[in-house]
């Protein structure tokens, strides 16, 4: 897997989004929502939405996570690669 940084999941905004504690600090911006890459999930106003939600909740709500690749976007948030247990959380959706 590489070397990755480790952060707690503090909350599932979306089906491929949440936020971590602490804030990830890269390049000198303090981030904490969290883009799961490749991740293609419902739309908020498809029906599949809320279980997409509730399974990522399931997974890794107030988990450890180690979080790889990032890329900075705005507003504050990372997408990178997403791991639990040393799986791709890709892996189990």
């Amino acid at each position: 897997m590489g070397e990755a940084a480790v952060f707690k999941v503090k909350s599932v905004i979306k089906p491929d989004t949440f936020e971590i504690y602490p804030k990830w600090s890269l390049d000198n911006i303090n981030c904490s929502f969290i883009i799961i890459r490749g991740l293609n999930c419902p739309q908020a106003y498809e029906k599949e939405f809320l279980k997409a939600k509730d399974k990522l909740c399931e997974l890794i709500l107030n988990e450890d996570v180690h979080l790889k690749n990032p890329t900075i976007l705005s507003y504050g948030r990372i997408y990178c690669d997403v791991f639990l247990n040393g799986k791709n959380i890709l892996d189990l959706f």
